[in-house]
């Protein structure tokens, strides 16, 4: 009878595998979406190449790439996403690389945008791919860094300005199209690559500003951006100069500021052009006549 129980008696239920718990703080999307991706920093080289994402979220995505160029932490910018046809409608923002996948074919690489989410601790390089994700596990999401913005008014600025790239020491004249307190752009069809440093020297009206700027953008076929590195007093005077200038309605010069002041008229002048006319409209006086005692009244 023991037996025959042992043999009916259920089985132990089967264990419940674990759910992996979710940690993204956004879910990425399985979308493929054109982006492009540059280097951010002069010591990284100047790479340019144009991907499809393979998931993607809002602040942050994951690419797959055969360039060798990528590393953990560094910071690259982006356009996402990036329409070739655009032109200056593309926005280019500031991403940082959190993780690197080696595949046999290549790299998946991730990365977040830091105008959003900044992440502040990273996995190991060797995570499957499922982890190598727009938003990636096992990464806490640090508070929202500062999006990429100006910190001056920029006020439009056109002067000659002559550059000396620190590190070739060739050198390129253009003009500037804007100026503020921290930097300036420079209209130029061929722009160096960023982080490149450079020492400018900009002339206008008898005045020479001379500093050191290192390039923040760079849009090819249209120009760059520079920004002023620690700049003296003097200089500094210089910029605040043509600044206030700037800000200044332009002058106008006028001959007779005012216009001349009527002459007064005599009121007997007036009750006698008055009279005048009303015995020109009863047919009294003809229109010579009419015309020469008006004229003797106003002399």
């Amino acid at each position: 009878m023991s037996e025959r129980l042992s043999a009916v008696a259920p089985a132990p239920p089967a264990a419940v595998p674990v759910t992996r718990t979710e940690r993204r703080q956004m879910r990425r999307a399985g979308i493929s979406l054109q982006i492009r991706i540059r280097s951010a920093d002069f010591n990284d080289g100047n790479f340019d190449e144009v991907r499809l994402t393979q998931n993607a979220s809002r602040k942050a995505f994951y690419f797959f790439t055969q360039l060798n160029r990528y590393y953990k932490g560094m910071r690259v910018r982006v356009t996402y996403p990036y329409d070739p046809n655009a032109g200056a409608a593309n926005l280019e923002q500031i991403g940082e690389v959190v993780r690197l996948h080696r595949r046999d074919d290549g790299y998946g690489v991730a990365v977040a945008l830091l105008s959003g989410l900044q992440p502040a601790t990273t996995q190991s390089a060797d995570a499957s791919p499922s982890a190598q994700s727009a938003s990636p596990q096992g990464t806490t999401l640090a508070s929202a860094a500062p999006s990429e913005r100006r910190c001056a008014t920029r006020s439009p600025f056109v002067a000659p300005i002559e550059m000396v790239e620190m590190r070739t020491g060739s050198r390129i004249q253009a003009r500037t199209s804007d100026l503020s307190l921290q930097g300036c752009y420079v209209d130029t069809l061929n722009p160096l690559p960023i982080g490149a440093a450079v020492r400018l020297q900009i002339q206008r009206a008898g005045m020479t500003l001379d500093v050191l700027a290192n390039v923040s953008s760079r849009h090819a076929g249209s120009g760059m951006g520079l920004v002023f590195g620690e700049i003296a007093e003097t200089q500094r005077a210089i910029v605040e100069s043509w600044l206030g200038e700037l800000g200044l309605p332009p002058r106008t010069l006028f001959e007779n500021a005012f216009p001349p002041p009527k002459q007064a008229t005599l009121p007997d002048a007036d009750c006698a052009a008055r009279l005048v006319q009303i015995l020109l409209r009863k047919g009294v006086l003809s229109q010579s006549e009419a015309t020469e005692v008006l004229r003797d009244c106003k002399g």
